[in-house]
């Protein structure tokens, strides 16, 4: 593309060149015909350099326009390639999205794998699934700290909840805002298999404008125990076990007794 535009200046440049030297010959012609009309034997020096001019600038003409005719030509080509290509894209596109659909049925996640703390209770990122949105948009890492999903807070929420809000349609958009050191970031993409170019990312989140409010937990009813805390979490492809062997729905994580999902 960049080369074709390239090549249109130069075009224009080309057409500028030609102009002028017809111009130019036009006017030395004109000052050969009157000056023919009045010249005597002493100016005929004079009316042969005018012709010498007039030849010269014709000559530089007839270049130009050969130039013009080869810089059209090559633009026509460049053009003709433009389309080939994105015909081409266009189609690797299509093949892409078919491949997609039909590799990743709905519901659908961005690829992370999240786990709560044991202590702090925060809800962060252990680990990003290759080959999907979270991983190709390059804006999400290992030990960053979810806070919230489509502007709802993770505080207090069971991951499973959690895990709901991050499933949905392939290619539906899902927002997030995490906490990495000490920095908010609000990231959208879409879910499923999307690259760098359908991701969105804000840095320097406003914590107090950006993240909802912490959800109220209702207190227990006398006589009965607080629902334990959640474990591990991960939102990817509809898998019956994680990378590196994890357990399926509702199995072990690591041997540490933690529920994990891959959803």
């Amino acid at each position: 593309m960049r080369r074709g535009v390239e090549q249109a200046a130069e075009l224009r440049a080309a057409r500028e060149q030609a102009e002028e030297a017809r111009r130019r010959a036009e006017a030395a012609e004109k000052r050969l015909a009157e000056q023919a009309g009045s010249a005597g034997a002493g100016q005929d020096g004079e009316v042969a350099r005018l012709r010498a001019e007039v030849e010269r600038l014709r000559s530089l003409l007839a270049d130009k326009e050969r130039e013009l005719h080869e810089l059209l030509e090559r633009l026509q080509s460049l053009e003709l390639q433009l389309k080939v290509c994105s015909a081409e894209r266009e189609r690797q596109r299509e093949e892409l999205a078919s491949v997609q659909k039909s590799s990743l049925p709905p519901p659908v996640g961005v690829g992370l794998k999240l786990m709560s703390h044991h202590t702090s209770k925060e809800v962060f990122v252990q680990e990003v699934v290759k080959g999907l949105s979270g991983d190709l948009s390059n804006a999400i890492q290992a030990g960053d700290v979810l806070l919230s999903v489509d502007d709802k807070s993770v505080d207090g929420k069971h991951l499973d909840e959690i895990k709901q809000w991050c499933l949905g349609p392939r290619g539906s958009p899902v927002e997030f805002v995490f906490r990495r050191e000490q920095r908010l970031r609000r990231v959208r993409l879409r879910r499923g298999a999307f690259g760098p170019e359908h991701a969105q990312v804000d840095h320097d989140v406003d914590e107090d404008q950006q993240r909802p409010p912490p959800a109220l937990t209702p207190p227990a009813a006398p006589g009965m125990a607080p629902a334990a805390a959640p474990q591990v979490l991960a939102t990817r492809a509809v898998s019956p076990r994680g990378p590196g062997g994890g357990a399926g729905a509702g199995g072990g994580a690591g041997g540490s007794g933690a529920a994990s999902y891959w959803t």
